[in-house]
């Protein structure tokens, strides 16, 4: 238990200045009591010493500077008598602060401690009262200063075009970085809220500004905004700087796109994606949007897709901001797909809200599931939902293998709370949402999700919440099958098998276990209950054969008639689970690949490859099924197989094979390559752009494809005179940058870092940025890391580089070595997610030797990072299941492909 080390710092009197250039004064001690605080708690909450029930929060904030000041005043209920108050507040300098009893200000001492599992600095604040106070109101004053983060935390500067501009990022727990608070998600409370800032700024915020006045003097403007409705701290949510701002639809609320000096013009194709789906979320909801206006505000530098606060969504800006006339298809559908993330939130993160972060996924998975809804609504043509099912795979091979975290598991310090924000867990609850909502049907589905919201509005939620109203409006026991998939990690695996008997209908018998990792010895666990549905050959119009699987076996009977050639046990992919079948019946299947439905298609790719995985089938059988589906021309069934190949070159291609795989590679996917072609006609469908730069990324990295080497080479040049000159044509220039950088000297690196300065779109900036990080040269390759520590880029264009480099196999070992040579500047320079996500190239270590040691290195140097340790164990996990995999799999792939030969460009 943490003892507590208390820091005097208060003042007699606490008026705070509005003064952007004068902190507030320090202030003379006050006479000490010796009063013990209440212990920190192992669940990670704060000591019930008070409740807030509104926040005035005044802020002077100029970017161009390191700090900001600010004047907060809590009102709170005082539960039960207390000589002390607890709340949270980290890298505070407290000033000033004082409470009000009995109608005096009263100065209190103040102190910090660290919290249960803290790591770094402290983050609770103790207030010590000069006398003991009985239950009821009090109201708390506190001046202080801050600093204005260099990472995307808290409040954060960001330098762009000349300009400086500070942003919010809060969720999960970095209110506390900005203002004293009760910085716990089942504290719902509104806030009133000005700020203060040089001529010049503009302030956006949660609420529509209502006041706006000038000093005399000229030197800036005080905003004030409309109190928000009841919110947790983390979705507070504010902007300054000299944006552009847009103005969008007004109806169903005022919309606004708000963006860096000079990029208003980008915003557009955002708005109307919002003003697109805010109807259909109110109608299916049956709840009007929870805000009274929405901004999109494009950030400049940041280290997420979204992050959504009350009346106001952040957004990256290289993912929403187009120029119409030349934005290519990736940019475009990045663009879709963030945007219908982004929309859904407010009505499942901010109407209603989780009571503490072990139910994150209650935001998270609602947001992913609905986007498919709202993608396939307002763009048909990317066909969502089925591209979600690579995705879906994914997080599967995740949950399956190794260090999986389960969607819901307790949450008791700040590092866990991060921890519990991992993308791919909501991406595991989406797909289970959607695994109900075929259980149940949609409109059952929708009468729950309506009745959840009703009866919960503006307040904390549970899964509890949600698993009973779904459960009322659908007469199932929904919790059954939810509640195991949320508290457990791992997926199922059907074993399903087909048996046609004269005299008797054709049935299939299941029988499920744990896929992938098994539990340790000796302990026993209960099966999931889950639904199973079967396709099976002629069955079109009947539809799949269902049942509820409730214990280790059950069986699934098909109609009366002819025995079915073959059948596909997860229909439409609508199960999280794995299925196998006996080999004959695999084999059957795989002769019909072709004629399946898209979603089967990619299912069976997706699940043989997990198979391997985990030993279940050998890597001959996988090839086999590629060899099978040659000539295949659906986008995203082109994209399983290229996100296999690629799994399957991390995984079991070593040096020595690595010639035959990349012939292997291109007798699949170059006669495709070669029809696409690299020119975009002006009649090609954004599908067709699509595929043509996944399959040609393939051919490049997975292949090192002698043909795209010599196209490349013919484009090069012109494109390194300025990328705009094949405007329109945006795989060609992206793989052509690459390839032409691959074999390049230091001439290229000079040239494409000048050529960077003149990019006029985030589109061609990610392009050029993606080509320095791909020289096979590790001498260039360790000059492009360098440039991104030392070269004026920002921490996000050094991700960008960072990855691209990344995806090519013999960079990975050069990256590994680089980050442990660099990694105090790396964690001086980069926000604590970002350097997380670094993390993954240790998935790409295969010997034993090397993964101790990187354990050992990584496991001392990130201790005191916070949201590193499950991600640590993660990659550690994957390179695990590498070297296992490697050695039981290897010797076939040498036998398959070991053979084959071929002129292979330096990788």
């Amino acid at each position: 238990m943490a003892t507590m080390a208390l820091m005097l710092a208060v003042a007699p009197a606490c008026s705070g200045s509005n003064d952007i250039t004068v902190a507030p004064r320090a202030a003379a001690p006050v006479a000490q009591r010796d009063v013990v605080a209440p212990p920190d708690l192992p669940s990670g909450r704060l000591p019930d010493t008070a409740r807030p029930l509104h926040y005035a929060l005044s802020l002077s904030i100029d970017p161009t500077k390191e700090r900001f000041y600010g004047d907060v005043t809590i009102d709170l209920a005082i539960p039960a008598k207390t000589e002390t108050i607890v709340l949270h507040g980290r890298d505070l300098t407290l000033a000033q602060a004082e409470v009000v009893l009995d109608g005096e200000a009263i100065q209190v001492r103040t102190g910090y401690r660290q919290a249960m599992g803290g790591k770094g600095s402290p983050e609770e604040i103790v207030l010590t009262l000069p006398r003991a106070v009985a239950p009821g109101q009090l109201q708390l004053h506190i001046t202080y200063s801050a600093a204005l983060e260099a990472g995307i935390t808290g409040l954060y500067r960001v330098e762009h075009g000349g300009a400086s501009y500070a942003f919010t990022h809060l969720e999960p727990t970095e209110a506390r970085r900005v203002f004293p608070c009760f910085d716990e998600p089942g504290h719902r409370v509104p806030f009133d809220l000005k700020v203060t800032t040089p001529k010049g700024n503009v302030v956006v915020a949660s609420t529509p500004e209502v006041d706006r006045t000038e000093p005399e003097d000229g030197r800036g403007a005080t905003f004030t905004f409309a109190p928000t409705q009841a919110i947790p701290t983390y979705l507070l949510g504010f902007g300054v700087g000299p944006f552009e701002i847009v103005e969008g639809a007004r109806q169903p609320v005022p919309l606004r796109v708000v963006t860096a000096r000079g990029a208003g013009n980008l915003g557009q194709a955002a708005l109307e994606a919002t003003a697109a789906h805010l109807g259909f979320m109110a109608e299916y909801t049956a709840q009007p949007f929870p805000h009274p206006k929405l901004d999109l505000v494009a950030i400049p530098e940041f280290g997420f897709e979204t992050s959504v606060s009350a009346g106001l969504m952040a957004l990256r800006e290289d993912l929403v901001l187009l120029d119409p006339a030349i934005s290519g298809a990736v940019a475009r559908k990045r663009m879709a797909e963030v945007v219908a993330g982004a929309v859904s939130r407010p009505w499942f993160a901010d109407l209603v809200s989780a009571a503490w972060w072990d139910d994150q996924w209650l935001h998270d998975g609602f947001s992913r599931w609905m986007e498919v809804k709202l993608l396939d609504r307002s763009r048909p043509g990317l066909e969502a939902r089925e591209a979600s099912l690579r995705e879906k795979d994914r997080v599967m091979g995740l949950d399956a293998f190794g260090e999986a975290r389960a969607v819901r598991q307790p949450v008791t310090s700040t590092s866990e709370a991060k921890e519990a924000l991992e993308p791919l867990m909501g991406v595991k609850a989406s797909h289970v949402l959607e695994m109900v909502e075929r259980w149940i049907g949609p409109e059952l589905f929708r009468d729950g999700v309506r009745a959840y919201l009703k009866d919960h509005p503006r307040g904390v939620v549970t899964t509890a919440d949600l698993l009973t109203s779904l459960g009322e409006a659908s007469n199932r026991d929904v919790s059954a099958v939810v509640a195991p998939f949320l508290d457990r990690t791992g997926v199922p695996l059907v074993a399903a098998s087909l048996t046609c008997e004269s005299n008797r209908a054709p049935r299939v018998t299941l029988t499920q276990r744990r896929h992938g990792a098994r539990p340790a010895e000796g302990v026993t666990e209960p099966p999931w209950t889950f639904p199973v549905c079967v396709a099976y050959e002629g069955g079109v119009k009947a539809g799949p054969a269902c049942t509820l699987l409730e214990g280790t076996t059950g069986e699934v009977p098909l109609p009366e008639g002819r025995c079915p050639r073959w059948i596909y046990p997860n229909a439409a992919e609508g199960g999280y689970y794995r299925f196998s079948l006996p080999p004959a019946q695999l084999g059957a299947l795989v002769a019909k690949a072709r004629s399946l439905e898209v979603s089967a298609r990619i299912g069976l790719v997706a699940n043989t490859w997990a198979l391997v995985k985990s030993g279940d089938v050998g890597v001959e059988v996988l090839l086999d099924l590629l060899g099978a589906m040659k000539g295949e021309r659906h986008r995203l069934v082109v994209g399983q197989m290229i996100d296999t190949l690629q799994g399957v070159s991390d995984l079991l291609v070593d040096d020595g094979v690595r010639p035959g795989f990349q012939a292997f590679v291109s007798s699949l996917l170059l006669p495709l390559g070669r029809e696409l072609g690299w020119e975009a006609q002006r009649a090609d469908s954004d599908d067709q752009r699509l595929l043509r730069r996944e399959v040609l990324e393939a051919l490049l990295v997975l292949a090192e494809e002698p043909w795209v080497f010599t196209e490349a080479e013919r484009r090069a040049a012109a494109l390194l005179k300025g990328p705009r000159t094949l405007d329109g044509n945006a795989a060609a220039v992206a793989v052509a940058l690459k390839a032409s950088t691959r074999r390049a000297g230091e001439a290229q690196f000079r040239q494409l870092t000048t050529v960077l300065k003149k990019a006029t779109t985030t589109e061609e900036r990610r392009m050029i940025l993606e080509a320095v990080g791909s020289f096979a040269d590790p001498a260039l390759l360790r000059t492009a890391l360098d440039w991104t520590l030392t070269g004026g880029v920002t921490p996000q264009d050094g991700h960008t580089v960072f990855m691209a480099a990344a995806a090519w196999p013999g960079a990975r070992p050069h990256l590994l070595s680089w980050m442990r040579e660099h990694l105090p500047e790396l964690k001086g320079k980069l926000a604590d997610v970002a350097m997380v996500r670094r993390l993954g190239v240790l998935s790409a270590i295969c010997d034993p030797e090397n993964r101790a040691e990187a354990a050992r290195f990584f496991g001392e140097a990130l201790e005191d990072l916070e949201g590193a340790k499950h991600p640590l164990k993660q990659s550690l996990a994957a390179a695990d299941l590498c070297i296992a995999a490697r050695l039981r799999e290897g010797p076939r792939l040498t036998k398959r492909l070991g053979s084959v030969s071929g002129r292979r460009l330096p990788r």
